[in-house]
């Protein structure tokens, strides 16, 4: 089974590099964006140890296990 990392970075380059049987995915994201996510991974369970797993949340979005809703945002 191949494994999905995220890893946070500062530069603006999103790439997919494969390094023998995995595959790994950088993700440029802001501050926000990543505490966003890690916020999110938090309120669902995904943890390692104490801490948000962004990578778990990720892969069980990749795999199906978590289903995710996409619904436009409400205006105020």
């Amino acid at each position: 089974m191949e494994q999905l990392q995220i890893q946070y970075h500062q530069s603006s380059i999103c790439r997919l590099i494969k390094m023998e049987s995995k595959a790994m995915l950088v993700i440029s994201a802001t501050k926000r964006h990543k505490k966003d996510l890690e916020i999110l991974a938090e309120k669902l369970g995904y943890l390692h140890g104490e801490r948000p797993n962004i990578s778990g949340m990720i892969r069980a979005i990749a795999s199906g296990e978590l289903q995710v809703s996409v619904s436009k945002p409400t205006e105020n």
